[in-house]
């Protein structure tokens, strides 16, 4: 049985894979208290005990107005912690997915368009702009997928779709954002 190691696992994203993965795979899950990305020893020895044949990274700093107050520990996370899962899936030979975001776009696209993975990025945010810097780690991997998710939702983890079922049966009317558009990946 091939062998994945789920970095993030205790957020919405990676606690969903979890499940599914683990019909067909042999997970090793680890989360922010179990594995430090930005400590490159750490993520190296944990990679050598496991050996996986696919490492997946679903651990990111993604409350996107908080990459703005707190941008160092946003690079830390979503870019510079990036290397050292690079290195490590390069040292066991495993095949590298990386969660990333269409925040590494400017939002610009006319709304009848679809982002594709040949347009070239131009982050406006610190979110977006970290996320960039640790794909850009990520394309020195041997064997990688960068996969650009957006507006995630799920049964477990806080999410739009959760927020406005709830925020329904409080209030008779909602006022959201009307200048924005995105496909919703469950």
């Amino acid at each position: 049985m091939k062998k994945v190691l789920l970095i993030g696992a205790d957020g919405m994203l990676g606690g969903e894979l979890k499940e599914r993965l683990e019909k067909k795979y042999d997970v090793e899950e680890t989360t922010i208290e179990t594995l430090d990305i930005c400590k490159k020893e750490d993520v190296l020895k944990k990679a050598n005990e496991v050996r996986p044949d696919f490492i997946i990274n679903c651990a990111a700093y993604t409350n996107v107005d908080g990459c703005e107050i707190n941008y160092d520990l946003a690079n830390k996370v979503n870019g510079l912690a990036l290397e050292n899962i690079t290195i490590a899936a390069n040292n066991v030979n495993a095949t590298l997915i990386h969660i990333s975001t269409d925040y590494v776009f400017d939002g610009k696209l006319d709304v009848n368009m679809a982002y594709t993975e040949d347009m070239k990025p131009n982050p406006v945010s610190a979110y977006g702009k970290t996320k960039l810097l640790g794909e850009k780690y990520v394309q020195a991997a041997n064997k990688y997928y960068i996969l650009r998710t957006a507006w995630l939702y799920g049964i477990g983890g806080k999410n739009f779709v959760k927020t406005m079922l709830s925020l329904s049966k409080t209030h008779d009317s909602l006022s959201v954002v009307c200048d924005q558009h995105g496909s919703p990946t469950s």
